[in-house]
């Protein structure tokens, strides 16, 4: 029987104070907060310098914003309100954070999302190298049923607040269909895009812009819209937008020719293990009344021409 850690931040206080383990933080330190935009699909960041200037009063004022809206109203909380921080402790550099048992319910796309924010966030504090989400004092885990663990900035891609005027190129595989819209055909292209926007959003862009190779079709049709894309370990979570009973969807394209065009650029593109596909961060959806969502897609070799 695993023990559940609830310890709350008054009891983190005094546990680093007996450990002498009090570590100042550079004056006028800025932070920045992150919320979620108006359409609470993406991240976004607000200026922030704490009041504190040692480790763990930082952490409890980081602790005490969760929930909260941005100071004007016009960015959201990364928390629903139901859910709550219970308990933290810092064991060496890992930042462990308890959540009540309501994250679970979050939809699978803004779990994605709040994690990202939640993660960079404390790592921005003197002696936290590593966070670690546990749930009613059990190790978060994913769709599949595996521990996160212990996450880094390095575990997250996700879209930029802002633009920055550099680009870079990739060589990507993108698949599109023949005109029967049974099959799946590869095409290579080289492309540049802003260095400030993830590989895997880029993929996502180019794979809806359609095919330039004669005798190839699109997958998608023109109404498609795609509301964010981020990267965790080795899952990219795509989350698209619905429209009537799914999406809109090309001429006689088959429902599996879609999802496995998207799963098959994103893995063999980016390397990502496996695709998340949410309508409107929801996972419990049917795409197209056919496949289910619930659970993330691997590459699929057998429909590639």
């Amino acid at each position: 029987m695993k023990k559940k850690i609830i310890l709350t931040t008054v009891f983190l206080m005094a546990f680093m104070s007996a450990c002498s383990f009090y570590e100042p933080l550079e004056p006028e330190n800025v932070f920045s907060l992150y919320y979620l935009n108006e359409d609470q699909n993406r991240l976004e960041t607000v200026p922030y310098t704490p009041a504190a200037d040692e480790t763990v009063p930082v952490l409890d004022e980081l602790i005490a914003n969760q929930g909260r809206s941005s100071e004007d109203g016009k960015l959201y909380s990364l928390l629903p309100k139901e859910v709550k921080i219970t308990g933290s402790i810092l064991d060496g550099t890992t930042l462990i954070l308890d959540f009540s048992p309501q994250y679970k319910e979050m939809p699978i796309g803004r779990e994605a999302l709040v994690r990202g924010g939640i993660v960079r966030e404390f790592l921005q504090v003197d002696g936290v190298d590593r966070v670690m989400f546990t749930v009613d004092g059990e190790p978060l885990t994913d769709s599949a049923g595996d521990e996160i663990g212990a996450m880094t900035t390095e575990s997250f891609v996700e879209n930029s607040a802002e633009t920055i005027n550099t680009y870079q190129s990739a060589a990507m595989t993108l698949y599109f269909t023949d005109p029967s819209g049974k099959t799946l055909i590869p095409e290579t292209r080289k492309v540049y895009y802003i260095s400030s926007e993830p590989l895997e959003r880029a993929v996502v862009d180019e794979l809806f812009r359609g095919p330039r190779m004669t005798g190839s079709s699109p997958v998608f049709g023109s109404e498609y819209t795609v509301l964010s894309v981020v990267t965790q370990d080795d899952t990219c979570y795509v989350n698209l937008n619905s429209s009537g009973n799914g999406i809109t969807a090309a001429p006689n394209v088959d429902e599996k020719v879609q999802i496995y065009a998207l799963v098959n650029s994103l893995t063999e593109t980016c390397g990502v293990e496996q695709v998340q596909i949410t309508l409107d961060g929801e996972s419990n959806r049917m795409f197209r009344k056919e496949v289910s969502l619930s659970a993330p897609f691997t590459k699929n070799e057998e429909l590639t021409e």
